[in-house]
């Protein structure tokens, strides 16, 4: 597992090294927070171990709109699609975005440690959508402005669940 250790205190603090010491003998612990003290004041922070972020695997039939950020281990399969200024940040886990899927404008994917995001084929993620750590199955279609967080996992049989609405052979959740 990938650990992120922070605080305010800075990397040399006592409680950032204790923790470290312990969860570093079985996880891959990163330390970020400011070289020197810095309580209260949010600013100047140091990576203490370097971040190895992915390059993003893009099929050559997806679309990605200018202003789109597309960071890290992110694949987009075959005729997928991101709009307008989203946000994929995939720096501790993996995005997978299926083949014929949209993200639409100012829509947010992260992620977890230990549960990526993985949307599958022919999904709709409306405008605004945050979703974080879940996975979302064939046909479904997330409504504007909707938030889905770690762990959920939304089928296109969503509404049967009593998760959403049926409309047209369609999911709105």
């Amino acid at each position: 597992m990938k650990i992120l250790l922070s605080n305010d205190d800075g990397y040399d603090s006592e409680g950032i090294i204790q923790l470290y010491n312990v969860l570093s003998s079985k996880h891959e612990v990163y330390i970020f927070c400011p070289c020197v003290n810095r309580s209260a004041s949010s600013s100047c922070l140091s990576v203490k171990k370097d971040l190895k972020i992915a390059t993003p695997n893009i099929s050559s039939s997806a679309f990605v709109a200018k202003g789109a950020k597309i960071i890290g281990s992110v694949t987009l399969k075959n005729h997928s699609s991101v709009w307008y200024n989203c946000v994929l940040r995939a720096d501790i886990n993996t995005i997978i975005i299926g083949e014929r899927s949209n993200i639409q404008d100012n829509s947010t994917i992260h992620l977890e440690n230990d549960q990526g995001v993985e949307v599958g084929d022919d999904v709709t993620v409306g405008h605004n959508v945050i979703l974080h750590g879940c996975s979302i199955k064939d046909g479904a279609l997330i409504g504007m402005g909707a938030i889905i967080m770690n762990c959920l996992l939304y089928t296109s049989d969503a509404a049967d669940e009593g998760l959403g609405v049926d409309l047209g052979g369609r999911r709105i959740i």
